[in-house]
């Protein structure tokens, strides 16, 4: 008797701590280069898009650091541009007049940018010493990622493959992209690489390296992708303007367009929403329930 009583009580606490916590909510935030107006564009997790900054020249890669810092790649000038949160600007880098693309950040907040008509990786320190990275391996790189553990992506548009180099700037082939050639790459919290290619589909590779389809359609000019906290992997697309979401198991759909009219390259700050309001309401309902059971088990008892 006491199970019939307490189980309507825990069914409703585990109703309403879902309620409290939906599964994959997130507050993250999107920053989206565009090259043809010169700006970035924000976007909430929702896909409410607003100007963060402006008066870029051709901007590319962005990405962001441990401090939540945005850093765009401007081909036009040859620069890379930092913004605070507070999307106060200041120059980061200059000279950099090989065709400036693909940025990332690794967990050391050092930054690394491609350069597709020099065919070679810079790397700046975070207090702006630069070097070059890596200058073996590619031929016309386009878009950067890194990996959990600091290894550098880079897939190379003119021989149709990917690249990858340990922190020590170590090159190997990762993979072939066949016929098809590679634009943007991105990689999972499992090792797992993305890339998109020319002919509109996204390739995904295991981390030995081994590729399937992940998405295809008409996915015409789609280059930068950056993934949520939930797993989620966006894609920015060109031809049409737009940026794409998909679940982890590559069901598509639309973002979002707002603002944009030539979309390059994404990133995102990913801020998950904490699992404490649930955790703490779970708590207290289950709490309560035992509390309500006993005392029905209590008054059922009675004769």
């Amino acid at each position: 008797m006491r199970n019939a009583f307490f189980a309507p009580v825990v069914a409703t606490a585990f109703a309403l701590a879902g309620f409290l916590h939906p599964a994959n909510s997130s507050a993250d935030t999107f920053y989206v280069t565009d090259s043809g107006q010169g700006t970035i564009e924000q976007f909430t997790s929702a896909g409410a898009g607003t100007l963060f900054a402006s008066g870029l020249s051709q901007p590319y890669g962005v990405a962001l650091d441990s401090s939540g810092n945005v850093y765009s790649a401007n081909g036009g000038s040859g620069t890379i541009t930092k913004f605070t949160p507070g999307g106060f600007q200041s120059t980061f880098a200059t000279g950099l007049f090989g065709g400036s693309y693909g940025l990332v950040i690794d967990s050391a907040n050092n930054v690394y940018v491609a350069q597709n008509g020099a065919n070679t990786i810079e790397k700046f320190t975070p207090g702006g010493f630069h070097s070059t990275f890596a200058s073996t391996g590619l031929s016309g790189p386009y878009g950067l990622a890194v990996d959990s553990a600091d290894n550098i992506y880079a897939a190379n548009v003119s021989n149709n493959t990917i690249e990858k180099y340990t922190p020590g700037g170590v090159a190997t082939l990762f993979a072939s992209t066949g016929s098809d050639s590679p634009l943007g790459v991105a990689v999972d919290t499992s090792g797992n690489v993305f890339a998109t290619l020319v002919s509109g589909n996204i390739e995904k590779y295991t981390p030995l390296g081994v590729g399937s389809p992940f998405a295809t359609g008409s996915l015409n000019g789609a280059t930068g992708m950056s993934f949520d906290s939930a797993g989620n992997l966006y894609a920015v697309v060109n031809g049409s303007a737009s940026v794409r979401e998909y679940t982890p198991g590559g069901f598509g759909s639309f973002f979002s367009n707002t603002g944009l009219s030539n979309p390059r390259f994404i990133a995102t700050l990913q801020t998950p929403e904490p699992a404490s309001l649930g955790l703490l309401a779970f708590g207290g309902l289950m709490l309560l329930s035992r509390r309500v059971a006993r005392r029905s088990y209590r008054k059922a008892a009675l004769p």
